[in-house]
């Protein structure tokens, strides 16, 4: 089989120039500028900037009693505990909305490329069952990525803190705390692939076959 590297850039970068300079259209950029912007909702990343500068006058000990300090705190200040629960149930409630929102663009964005439409009522509706079904994948996917991450912090706390505390030899210290990294670097590039395969192969196989999310795995495991 002949595999070309340029051959596919070239015909992609003469389709794109078709399908948004010859001819320009305002009204076109708007309507794909949306979608795109809907299929790629979740996966816009930010980074903080927040100086480390005040690690050196950090209270260790302040820092592994904070868990108990914080919920002495919130017992005593129902009113304030009652507005943060609500709060992180408006916030989960918020994010549920956007990964809906998120998976439906996603076949949208594909109907527009794939057919050099600009369309957003008419694939809102036509990929409503791929749409739904990739929903409910990236919600329970999320939960599941979530929790995980929850239990890594929860096991780092307790280690540090257990070694903090114990009398251990430095290469006890240096073997746990580099596990520790071992863990959550083998947890980020997992959840990274899995993200990578859903996004850039899976939701295309949906969109080509019109398949379920599970139906798209299946499709793409036996490809890969």
């Amino acid at each position: 089989m002949d595999i070309s590297y340029s051959l596919p850039l070239s015909r992609g970068w003469d389709r794109m120039k078709k399908s948004l300079f010859q001819p320009f259209d305002l009204s076109k950029w708007m309507r794909i500028g949306f979608t795109a912007w809907l299929a790629g909702l979740i996966s816009m990343h930010g980074s903080s900037g927040g100086s480390n500068s005040g690690l050196k006058n950090n209270n260790w000990d302040d820092f592994f009693r904070f868990p108990d300090t914080a919920w002495c705190w919130l017992q005593s200040h129902p009113l304030w505990f009652t507005l943060i629960i609500a709060g992180v149930v408006l916030l989960i409630l918020f994010g549920v909305f956007l990964i809906w929102v998120n998976s439906r663009g996603k076949f949208m964005f594909l109907y527009n490329v794939a057919r050099e439409k600009n369309e957003i009522g008419l694939p809102w509706n036509e990929y409503r069952k791929e749409g739904n079904s990739l929903f409910l994948w990236q919600f329970f996917f999320g939960w599941i990525t979530a929790a995980l991450f929850i239990l890594l912090l929860i096991y780092c706390f307790v280690s540090v803190k257990g070694l903090y505390y114990g009398d251990f030899p430095g290469f006890i210290i240096f073997w746990k705390i580099a596990g520790m990294v071992l863990m959550f670097i083998v947890y980020l590039i997992a959840i990274g692939y899995i993200s990578l395969f859903l996004n850039d192969f899976v939701v295309p196989l949906m969109y080509k076959y019109r398949l379920g999310v599970i139906g798209g795995w299946k499709k793409f495991l036996s490809l890969f």
